[in-house]
C-alpha cells in the first residue's frame, strides 16, 4: 500500500470489526422473506444489486444475492450457487437488540406463524446467567429452511446519555438510529458475536492460532471448553465444544473481519501457508502480495494449532483491510465521534 496504513484504535487490538456472515441458500422464498426481514426485521441493503452484477460478470459461482442488514453488520446470502447451494454455520450468530424491543420482537414472531422459537441448544448450566433479573434470557430461532441458529440478546450495557442504546461497532458511543448501512436504520443493534461449536480439546488450540497469526486478544475459560477472540468494542468470535451431536462437517459458510496492520497479517498468513483462494470468487483470487493489497483483502481457511500445525478447525475467513470500501460506513461513525 502506498503510504501507511489506516488503522483505527479500539479496545481489542487488532481485530476491528466482525462484518458479515456469508450462508448460500439455493432459493430466496416468501418465507425466507419473511424471516429475515419481517420476523428479524433485517433491512435489505441497497448495493445488492451492484455487487450482484460485478461478482457474477467476475466469474462467481451464484445466480443471485441477498444482502441483508442488522445495524453496521450483515448475512450474505448467495442463491441458487452452482458449487455449495445450502449452508449451515456449525453454531449460532448472536443479534443484539435494545431491552426496549423485546415485547415487539416476540409479536412479531408469534404473528408471522413461523414456528422458530426452540430451547437453548446448549446446556443452560453452561451459559452465562443473565446479568441482572430485569435482562431477559435470550430468545434463541431457527431459520426455517436450513435452520441457521440465532440467539437473540438484549442490551445489558447502561444507555447513551442520548437514553438510547449504542449499536455494534468498532468503537463505543455510536448511538442506535445515527448511522446505517445503506437501506435503512435496524431495529436490532447488530452482530455481537458468531459462536463456532468445535470438538473436544480443540477451543483453547483454536484460540492460539489467532494469538499467532494476528496478535489477537483471547479469552479461554477456565475449563478450556470456551475460547473467545475479542473483536473491536464488544464483539467476539467463540469456538465452544460441544458434544458429537452437536458437531457438524464444514461446509462452506463464511465469516469477514477488518483488521489492523493487514499487510503484516498477510505476510505471516503468507509465510505460514495458510493464504486461501476461494474457488467460487475467481474475481478474489490472492496468489501474492501484490494481490492482497491490490484487492484490499486475503482469506483463511485452515485453522491450525501453532504448536504443532496440526489442523483443527476450518472456517474461511475474509481478512480486509480498513481502506476496503466496505469499510466505509465504519469509518463514518467513528470519525463523526472523533470530530465532534
Amino acid at each position: 500500500m502506498a503510504g501507511a496504513e489506516l488503522t483505527v484504535s479500539v479496545r481489542y487490538e487488532p481485530l476491528v470489526l466482525l462484518e458479515h456472515v456469508n450462508i448460500n441458500i439455493e432459493k430466496w422464498t416468501d418465507v425466507q422473506h419473511q424471516f429475515w426481514t419481517e420476523v428479524l426485521g433485517g433491512v435489505e441493503d441497497a448495493r445488492t444489486e451492484e455487487v450482484k452484477k460485478k461478482a457474477i460478470e467476475g466469474g462467481s459461482s451464484y445466480g443471485d444475492l441477498r444482502w441483508i442488514n442488522f445495524g453496521l453488520q450483515q448475512f450474505h446470502i448467495p442463491l441458487r450457487d452452482s458449487v455449495c447451494a445450502n449452508q449451515r454455520l456449525r453454531g449460532v450468530t448472536c443479534l443484539l437488540w435494545p431491552l426496549s424491543s423485546r415485547e415487539r420482537l416476540l409479536d412479531r414472531i408469534e404473528k408471522s406463524g413461523q414456528n422458530v422459537i426452540v430451547p437453548d441448544w446448549i446446556s443452560p448450566l453452561t451459559l452465562p446467567s443473565s446479568p441482572s433479573p430485569s435482562i431477559p434470557t435470550p430468545i434463541c430461532v431457527e431459520e426455517p429452511v436450513m435452520k441457521n441458529r440465532f440467539r437473540l440478546e438484549f442490551d445489558s450495557s447502561p444507555p447513551h446519555s442520548s437514553g438510547k442504546s449504542e449499536i455494534v461497532a468498532p468503537v463505543g458511543g455510536v448511538v442506535h438510529g445515527s448511522a446505517h448501512l445503506p437501506g435503512g436504520v435496524t431495529e436490532s443493534l447488530g452482530i455481537k458475536y458468531v459462536e463456532m461449536w468445535c470438538r473436544k480439546g480443540t477451543a483453547a488450540r483454536i484460540g492460539s492460532f489467532y494469538e499467532h497469526l494476528f496478535g489477537a486478544q483471547v479469552v479461554v475459560s477456565e475449563d478450556g471448553a470456551l475460547a473467545e477472540v475479542m473483536i473491536g468494542s464488544v464483539q467476539s468470535l467463540k469456538y465452544r465444544e460441544v458434544p458429537d451431536s452437536l458437531y457438524e462437517e464444514y461446509d462452506g459458510h463464511h465469516i469477514a473481519i477488518y483488521i489492523n496492520h493487514f499487510e503484516e497479517a498477510y505476510d505471516r498468513a503468507a509465510k505460514l501457508g495458510y493464504v486461501y483462494s476461494n474457488p467460487r470468487y475467481p474475481n478474489l483470487a490472492v496468489h501474492t502480495k501484490e494481490d492482497a493489497v491490490r484487492l484490499k483483502e486475503f482469506r483463511l481457511l485452515d485453522i491450525c494449532d501453532p504448536a504443532t500445525g496440526e489442523k483443527v478447525f476450518q472456517l474461511e475467513h475474509e481478512i480486509r483491510a480498513l481502506s476496503h470500501p466496505g469499510f466505509e460506513q465504519a469509518a463514518k461513525c467513528i470519525r463523526s465521534l472523533t470530530s465532534a
